[in-house]
């Protein structure tokens, strides 16, 4: 079983125990994508990880904990969560430059840092403020499930 499995199953198993349902896996390709603000478009390491991610669990969302999708069908999906980022779209935070947004939690932008290829929780205000640096995005999430666990005491 791979990390990036464990995680997710480790992940979903404490949905479930907490009442939440797990997200079925991505059905459709995966290909790379235009993000704009900065961001090459050829980024096999942040496709590699999070296209193993979603064919396992199409994003995470339970609890304030949000991996977003990529079903373009989810309005929370990963596409138009970057998208409005940009300078078209009228929500443009330069302090997002250069980073793929791929989620949230109550307090927490989660990104993929396409200049350290790290897998980052920053601060939403301050987003210079880095709570979290992993190597893998397996790392994050597991970094997420232990805090979900504290938040309710398992």
């Amino acid at each position: 079983m791979t990390e990036i499995n464990k995680a997710v199953n480790l992940f979903n198993g404490v949905c479930q125990q907490l009442g939440g349902e797990p997200n079925p896996p991505y059905q459709g390709e995966v290909n790379n994508y235009h993000f704009s603000r900065g961001i090459e478009d050829e980024q096999p390491e942040f496709w590699k990880q999070y296209g193993d991610f979603v064919r396992i669990s199409d994003g995470i969302d339970f609890d304030g904990i949000i991996f977003h999708p990529l079903s373009k069908e989810d309005e929370n999906n990963i596409f138009l969560n970057n998208d409005i980022l940009s300078e078209e779209k009228g929500f443009y935070n330069e302090a997002l430059d250069g980073f793929i947004v791929i989620g949230s939690n109550d307090t927490d932008t989660f990104v993929f840092n396409t200049e350290n290829k790290k897998w980052e929780a920053r601060d939403r205000i301050a987003v210079d403020y880095v709570y979290d640096s992993c190597d893998t995005l397996s790392d994050l999430i597991i970094v997420q499930m232990e805090r979900l666990k504290k938040r309710h005491g398992l």
